[in-house]
């Protein structure tokens, strides 16, 4: 039997070189070997329209990789924030810096008088596609709030077995950051804006 006028054990060769999504060659050099191989120009158009469907497929995945991507990125929260609404003597800080595109770390410390009073570590990572807010340095094991909510500019994570906080809020609008705990009836609100690490 033959396709095109050409046998299909013939016609099965240059099919596995270039045909398939995963293969890895140029459309000109397969219609080159299609050539070569004596393949008719039926034969060659059958190629050509297996290769751009594979193409425009790996296009398709490619940008739905990408938006999603985008959609749950955490990069509002990179940057040095200070806070603004703490205590006369003393001055707050967080400090965020992007890993990988599915790592953050962050550094919260207090100083008062020149002298570091409280400081955390901090590290946003997501795990089977969701984000997981690890705290370390302040009790004896890392703490892990899981996401509950994520938008464009904010997120909530939640641990209901932390004694506290239980819930932690994080919201960014325009140049400001504003962080929240709470736990039961307490609330405590930190207010941050852009801060020049040195210079404060």
């Amino acid at each position: 039997m033959k396709l095109f006028n050409l046998p299909i054990a013939r016609l099965r060769f240059p099919v596995k070189l270039g045909m398939t999504c995963g293969a890895r060659m140029t459309c000109g050099n397969t219609i080159t070997r299609c050539i070569k191989l004596g393949m008719t120009f039926g034969a060659i158009m059958t190629c050509i329209l297996l290769l751009t469907s594979c193409f425009q497929k790996r296009a398709i995945q490619q940008s739905s990789a990408m938006e999603h991507t985008e959609k749950h990125t955490l990069d509002w929260l990179v940057g040095d924030w200070k806070r603004t609404n703490d205590d006369a003597d003393k001055s707050t800080f967080e400090q965020w810096k992007k890993e990988s595109l599915i790592e953050y770390k962050g550094t919260g410390y207090t100083l008062q008088k020149g002298d570091t009073v409280f400081k955390e570590h901090l590290r946003i990572i997501k795990s089977n596609d969701n984000w997981i807010y690890e705290v370390t340095g302040v009790n004896e094991s890392p703490t892990l709030f899981h996401f509950t909510e994520q938008t464009a500019n904010s997120f909530t994570c939640e641990n209901e077995e932390n004694e506290f906080p239980k819930k932690i809020v994080y919201a960014k609008e325009g140049n400001l950051l504003e962080a929240k705990v709470s736990g039961g009836e307490i609330e405590i609100e930190f207010l941050f804006s852009p801060s020049q690490v040195g210079n404060d």
